[in-house]
């Protein structure tokens, strides 16, 4: 249950900072789509309202934190969210970064589909649950990604095929 507030608090902190901290130095082409899309368990799962935050602006990357969502409101006004968190040390373009399970120094990939909370933190600790590929880092963040991923009552989801292709705000 911890896991579920935490993440729900950080996913609205998450859109709360992006939509706060947009200047005149970090701006994007309005006509641009920015996208999170993979398969969950074999279906297509696509978000075309994906943005990434990261809290750089007053030190190294390497000492940031970045959280990235999107989310899509399905026709039962059912909602489901996807998001990362990774450390800035991470943030290299070409570098592939494993995500294990348990609290993996706060990295993690999740899913909340079909109102249950999926994560790869609920997964057994130090296994290999995730994999994320870090394509372009600067005012847009691209790459591709893939995993299991664990409700607290040990269900596990597929997530194959993942890209993203998002506006990154530094703040």
């Amino acid at each position: 249950m911890k896991t579920k507030q935490i993440r729900i608090i950080l996913f609205a902190l998450f859109f709360a900072l992006i939509g706060c901290s947009k200047d005149s130095e970090n701006t994007t082409d309005e006509n641009s789509i920015y996208t999170i899309s993979c398969k969950v368990n074999g279906t297509t799962w696509n978000s075309t309202n994906g943005s990434g935050a990261i809290n750089d602006k007053n030190k190294p990357i390497a000492d940031a934190f970045l959280l990235m969502g999107g989310s899509v409101v399905g026709g039962d006004q059912s909602e489901t969210q996807f998001n990362v968190m990774l450390q800035g040390g991470n943030l290299v373009a070409g570098k592939t970064i494993t995500i294990k399970g348990g609290f993996n120094g706060g990295e993690f990939i999740g899913l909340f589909y079909n109102d249950k909370d999926y994560v790869t933190n609920n997964g057994p600790a130090n296994t290999n649950l995730g994999v994320i590929t870090i394509n372009s880092v600067g005012d847009k963040l691209t790459g591709t990604f893939n995993g299991t991923l664990y409700s607290e009552t040990g269900e596990t989801i597929s997530v194959t095929e993942g890209t993203f292709n998002v506006p990154l705000t530094h703040f």
